[in-house]
C-alpha cells in the first residue's frame, strides 16, 4: 500500500512537472450506441474544433463505432484506447473498514492510468462527460484544468471521504458542470453539502434539428409522442397506463409512439402486443420527423436533470406534458407551453393530455410558446457563450 501511495505521488509531481501542450484536451466520454450522452460528446467535440483545441478521446472499442470513425474524419481527433475496467467505489466508515483498503488501492491504480496517458500527450485540459454520478470523480485530483461534465441528477450522497477530497480541489481551474438548476442544488446537497457553489456551473442543454429537411405527413390523427430510452427512470410503464386510460377515454382515432431502446423495451413490446395504437418503435435516428408528425409530447420521467426530447419537441412548436421531476419544470411552463403534473398521478397525466386533445387550438399556442422559449433560452448559442466563459 505504502509503495503504492508513493507511485501514485511520483507520476502526480511528473505531470505537474511537464511542459503541457496549450489548448490540448482529452475527453473521457461516457456513453452509449445512441443517447443524449452521444449527442453531447458529438457537440463537445464540435466546440472545442472550432476554438482551436488539439482533440483526443479516450474511447473503448464498444464505442468505436461508424459514426465515430466518420466524426473522426470531420473534427480531426486522435482516438486512444481505454483499457481500464472503471468501477464505483464506496469508501465505508469506520475508515479502517476492510474494503476500503481494496477501494483506495483501485482509486490509486485509476489515477496512475490515467494520469500517465495525460503525462504522455501533455495534456492542458481533462473533460469527463457521464451520465453516471462518480464516474471517474477522482480525477478532479489531476493537475491540469478539469472540467467534470454530469448529464444526470445525483440522488446518493457521497461517502465522507469523497466530499473531503471533492471541496478540496473544487476551484477556478477544476469545476463541475452540469445541466440543470435542479441538478446544481442536488450536487451541492449530496456532494458539496453547501460548499463550492461557484465551481458548480449550469449550462442548459440546446436541440439541434438536422440537417435533413423531413416533409411533415398530412395526418389528421393525433399523436402523442415520447422519445427516450425504456429504462425504468424514464417510465415507459407509467407511459404505457396513461395511453391505455386515454385511449378508453377519447373517442376519436389516436396513435401513441415511444421511440428508444432499453430495458424495459421487451416487456414494453409485451404490453402493447393488443394495443395496435400503442407503439414502441426502438430507436429512430430521424426524431424530426417524429416530432413534426406529432400533436403532443410526453415525458414521464422519475428521473430527469434536464430532458434533450423535451427540448426538441418545444423546438418544432409541440405543446408537452412532463413530470415535476429535475430539470423538466426548467423547461416547461404550466398552462403556458404545456403542463406539468405529478409523476404519481395517472389521472393528473390523463386530464393534461385530455385538455390539449379537447382543445388543439390551445394545444398549438403552447407549441408557439415553447418554440419561442427554446429560441430565447435553450439555444446553441448561449450553449457556446457558457462554454466560453469555463474555458477562457
Amino acid at each position: 500500500m505504502i509503495r503504492m501511495i508513493f507511485k501514485t505521488i511520483l507520476v502526480y509531481f511528473s505531470l505537474i512537472l511537464i511542459r503541457k501542450k496549450e489548448k490540448s484536451c482529452l475527453i473521457i466520454a461516457d456513453f452509449g450506441v445512441y443517447g443524449g450522452t452521444k449527442t453531447y460528446f458529438i457537440s463537445l467535440l464540435d466546440y472545442l474544433s472550432v476554438n482551436g483545441y488539439n482533440i483526443t478521446a479516450l474511447l473503448s472499442t464498444k464505442q468505436i463505432d461508424e459514426e465515430i470513425k466518420t466524426l473522426q474524419l470531420k473534427f480531426r481527433f486522435e482516438i486512444e484506447l481505454l483499457d481500464f475496467d472503471i468501477w464505483r467505489t464506496h469508501f465505508k466508515a469506520p475508515i479502517r473498514n476492510k474494503l476500503n483498503k481494496q477501494f483506495l488501492l483501485y482509486q490509486l491504480n485509476e489515477l496512475q492510468y490515467f494520469w500517465k496517458i495525460i503525462r504522455r500527450l501533455k495534456f492542458s485540459h481533462l473533460i469527463i462527460s457521464t451520465g453516471n454520478p462518480e464516474w471517474l470523480l477522482f480525477l478532479i485530483m489531476s493537475p491540469c484544468k478539469v472540467f467534470y461534465i454530469l448529464h444526470t441528477s445525483t440522488m446518493d450522497k457521497l461517502d465522507a471521504f469523497k466530499r473531503l477530497v471533492i471541496n478540496f480541489f473544487l476551484c477556478k481551474k477544476k469545476q463541475i458542470i452540469v445541466v440543470s438548476n435542479s441538478a446544481k442544488l442536488l450536487i451541492l446537497k449530496n456532494w458539496t453539502i453547501q460548499k463550492n457553489d461557484s465551481f458548480i456551473k449550469v449550462i442548459y442543454n440546446y436541440f439541434e434539428p438536422s440537417d435533413v429537411i423531413t416533409a411533415k405527413v398530412n395526418n389528421s390523427i393525433p399523436t402523442l409522442l415520447t422519445i427516450g430510452s425504456t429504462e425504468y427512470y424514464k417510465n415507459p410503464l407509467f407511459w404505457f397506463e396513461v395511453c391505455k386510460k386515454v385511449l378508453t377515454i377519447y373517442n376519436e382515432p389516436i396513435n401513441f409512439i415511444w421511440a428508444g431502446e432499453g430495458s424495459q423495451y421487451n416487456q414494453c413490446l409485451l404490453l402493447a402486443d393488443k394495443y395496435p395504437q400503442i407503439k414502441f418503435i426502438g430507436y429512430v435516428k430521424d426524431v424530426d420527423r417524429l416530432y413534426q408528425n406529432c400533436t403532443i409530447y410526453f415525458q414521464p420521467s422519475i428521473l430527469e436533470s434536464h430532458g434533450i426530447s423535451v427540448l426538441g419537441a418545444m423546438y418544432h412548436s409541440k405543446p408537452c406534458v412532463v413530470s415535476n421531476k429535475g430539470g423538466l419544470v426548467e423547461s416547461v411552463i404550466d398552462d403556458l407551453t404545456g403542463f406539468i403534473v405529478q409523476i404519481d398521478s395517472i389521472t393528473a397525466s390523463v386530464n393534461a393530455i385530455m385538455s390539449i386533445l379537447s382543445n388543439l387550438d390551445k394545444g398549438e399556442s403552447m407549441g408557439r410558446n415553447g418554440k419561442t422559449r427554446c429560441n430565447s433560452t435553450f439555444t446553441k448559442e448561449l450553449w457556446i457563450e457558457k462554454m466560453n466563459q469555463i474555458f477562457q
